[in-house]
């Protein structure tokens, strides 16, 4: 019997390891910021300053693994015959019914993607992550239930399409 209601989660493993090169590209840059201002100033730095300064933007990689892995754990979307429950930009959760939703568009929130969805009669979008964990059941489960002419199964079987090609 399938079961009638689907939980999906975000893949902050997979989030984290895609935002590993910006972290490492700040750090170069940081570095050489930092020895060309030493070496314009005549300064010498300390190994300590030097790696203080290098180790902040993998800090914030560290940050940001720890916070998606939460996020993960903390806001599921579910999905079902009615409708999806996911979250707003602020965080608060809220069910729609398939029918109310007009349009669906991929935007990046912070760098990002994310597919924001508009519904009859509310302002605030709901929110859900392009980069969830097995994303391909998650695309054939709303299509399943929205039905394939639903605008948020659109949207996400052209994303599904786009990772193919």
């Amino acid at each position: 019997m399938e079961p009638t209601r689907r939980v999906f989660r975000m893949d902050a493993w997979r989030f984290t390891m895609s935002t590993l090169w910006l972290s490492i590209l700040m750090a170069i840059i940081i570095a050489a910021l930092l020895l060309t201002h030493w070496m314009s100033s005549g300064e010498s730095p300390s190994p300590v300053d030097l790696l203080k300064w290098v180790s902040l933007p993998l800090l914030y990689l560290l940050m940001m693994g720890v916070w998606m892995f939460g996020a993960s754990k903390l806001f599921p979307i579910d999905v079902d015959s009615t409708g999806i429950r996911a979250y707003n930009s602020f965080g608060r959760y809220r069910r729609e019914a398939w029918e109310n939703i007009e349009s669906a568009m991929v935007r990046r929130i912070v760098g990002i993607p994310y597919i924001c969805i508009s519904t009859a009669g509310r302002k605030d979008a709901l929110t859900v992550p392009v980069w969830t964990a097995d994303f391909k059941e998650f695309v054939a489960t709303v299509e399943r239930y929205a039905g394939e002419s639903n605008v948020l199964a659109q949207v996400l079987h052209t994303i599904l399409t786009d990772r193919k090609s």
